[in-house]
């Protein structure tokens, strides 16, 4: 199996930021929202995927999978 290609700069600050804006919307009881266009070039691909959460440099909290 071919490893993905990595993810382009664009690609990454979108998926950030969809990650972000989901976080808010749970806390804030409002439905996940969706990527802005459906250019991503990551999404159908299989891929693992690792979040960590800060709040004033601080370790929150992470959770993820390795593999995809």
């Amino acid at each position: 199996m071919t490893p993905p290609a990595p993810l382009s700069d664009g690609a990454r600050r979108d998926l950030l930021s969809l990650a972000r804006r989901t976080l808010e919307a749970h806390f804030r009881g409002d439905p996940a929202p969706r990527l802005g266009s459906d250019r991503a070039e990551a999404f159908g691909e299989a891929r693992g995927l690792f979040v960590t959460l800060r709040a004033a440099g601080r370790l929150r909290g992470c959770i993820g999978t390795l593999a995809p």
